[in-house]
């Protein structure tokens, strides 16, 4: 009983963010620093500067671009002597993308 009623002096909440081995502190914590323009700064010596300044010129950076057979319609088409059959495209994902090949 006297454990439960003795306030632990260890309390912290998680997550918890670390840089070479100094603490920054939790989520709130590092949402102010966001806010204030400090992260980015402790977080600019860690930047790769050939990622930041390229961008594939496929995709824009961001990994994925509509695709190329549906047009990001998620139907591809099939057409048989007689009439044109709308099937779902097998080559993007469920909203129409396609993975960058070249990022």
């Amino acid at each position: 009983r006297e454990r439960l009623e003795t306030p632990t002096i260890n309390q912290f909440s998680l997550p918890q963010v670390f840089i070479h081995g100094q603490l920054l502190g939790d989520a709130s914590t590092i949402e102010s620093l966001n806010e204030s323009g400090e992260l980015r700064k402790l977080l600019k010596p860690f930047q790769d500067p050939l990622a930041v300044n390229s961008v594939c010129g496929k995709c824009g950076g961001f990994g994925m671009f509509p695709c190329p057979f549906c047009d990001g319609s998620k139907k591809s088409g099939h057409r048989n002597n007689f009439n044109l059959m709308a099937l779902k495209c097998t080559h993007c994902d469920d909203g129409g993308l396609f993975k960058c090949d070249q990022c």
